[in-house]
């Protein structure tokens, strides 16, 4: 299967942010996916969490773009040939998440 790009927006609430990426972390495929956040300038502590995080492609905004804008700019940077996928930062994801939605999307190549 094809890595996956999981794009996130940002906008503040930090909390929200955190619990995402840790359940992509926990709860997805190693080697299966990347994560691109785009940040619109958020106010809180989001930046400074983003920019510690290792494995996460980040995009700092210095102004609120908007959702259709910061999505196209995190599809921009994902990696040439893998599926795109847009996922909202208040998202909390589960066991196998990827994995199923990845056998649906495939099992029908029209």
């Amino acid at each position: 299967m094809r890595k996956t790009s999981i794009i996130i927006l940002t906008y503040n609430n930090l909390s929200l942010t955190k619990g995402c990426i840790e359940s992509i972390f926990k709860y997805t495929e190693k080697d299966s996916y990347e994560i691109i956040v785009v940040d619109n300038a958020s106010t809180d502590d989001t930046v400074a969490y983003l920019k510690e995080q290792k494995d996460i492609k980040t995009i700092f905004n210095s102004e609120n773009v908007g959702f259709p804008k910061g999505c196209n700019m995190g599809i921009q940077l994902a990696s040439k040939d893998n599926d795109i996928l847009l996922l909202n930062n208040d998202t909390i994801v589960t066991t196998n998440w990827l994995k199923n939605l990845k056998i649906c999307l495939e099992s029908d190549e029209k």
